[in-house]
């Protein structure tokens, strides 16, 4: 169900992280970009009393970081798209004014998984050929960064 929901949610999802991590990279360099894309933590893990809290705050980096840093603690999240012309997508990706407590976004949900599967099937699978590529068309004057994101 996830890998179903996620075909449908890859490109909003590459498009938001996109937005957010290029315009952190120290440079608009591949790897500058790239060390955005790996998602490394800037700080050690905190390490609490719960076992499996510190499992996967260890584990945080790349799309396991991206999916809960970069989109659902922001308030994004996979939902029902309403009737919206020709779309024949069954998932959004949305954005909500309620932002989700960090136990949320750890807790499991097929919709969660969703949006990490769009994020590895897109940044995860293709992020050194994307940084490429956005280096190309920066150096091409291809316009701003939502234009060259689109591409």
């Amino acid at each position: 169900e996830a890998l179903k929901m996620a075909q449908d949610l890859k490109c909003a999802t590459c498009e938001v992280l996109l937005k957010s991590l290029v315009q952190r990279a120290e440079s608009f360099t591949e790897d500058h970009i790239m060390d955005q894309f790996d998602g490394e933590m800037l700080e050690p893990a905190v390490i609490g009393e719960n076992e499996q809290e510190n499992r996967v705050n260890q584990n945080r980096k790349g799309c396991n970081k991206h999916f809960k840093d970069e989109l659902l603690l922001r308030g994004w999240s996979a939902s029902s798209c309403e009737t919206k012309g020709e779309s024949e997508a069954k998932w959004c990706l949305e954005q909500s004014d309620r932002l989700p407590t960090e136990r949320e976004v750890d807790t499991y949900s097929v919709r969660n998984e969703a949006i990490f599967y769009a994020c590895e099937g897109t940044l995860g699978r293709n992020g050194p050929e994307m940084a490429e590529k956005l280096v190309e068309l920066k150096e091409a004057e291809a316009g701003n960064l939502s234009e060259m994101i689109r591409v």
